[in-house]
């Protein structure tokens, strides 16, 4: 990661701004209220992170969110070891991904083996009140 931008084979992912994604500055159930690009939030005011494309090696987009710089936002290369996957969520600045490693409470890479099926949605729901479908995943 260079700037908080995935790097492939020595090649930074090229990415593109997306506008703004928002939610409210509501205290989830289960965790801290979300981080906001747009900080100090009043409860319930608008929570603003920064939306990107990035584009992937095969040519697929994806969305991305980001608030601000982080310490994972540079790291060092990484050699993903046979037989696992490099996770990395989408919403980076408030993802327990790959990037961080078993020691320190993260997955780190994912064995193949860990892998149980295909995801086709993905439910969001931080307040125990009903899901929002965020995206599909075919």
């Amino acid at each position: 990661f260079e700037n908080g931008i995935p790097v492939i084979d020595g090649k930074p992912l090229p990415h593109a701004p997306d506008g703004l994604f928002t939610e409210p500055a509501e205290t989830p159930l289960s965790t801290a209220a979300p981080r906001c690009a747009n900080a100090p939030v009043a409860p319930g005011a608008p929570c603003e992170k920064r939306r990107e494309t990035e584009t992937l090696p095969e040519g697929r987009t994806v969305t991305v969110l980001d608030i601000d710089a982080k310490t994972m936002d540079d790291l060092p290369p990484f050699v993903v070891p046979g037989g696992h996957v490099f996770v990395l969520g989408d919403n980076r600045d408030n993802s327990l991904d790959s990037r961080v490693p078993r020691r320190s409470g993260g997955p780190g890479p994912v064995p193949y083996r860990a892998i149980t099926g295909r995801a086709r949605i993905v439910l969001f729901n931080n307040r125990g009140t009903g899901g929002r479908v965020m995206r599909g995943i075919e």
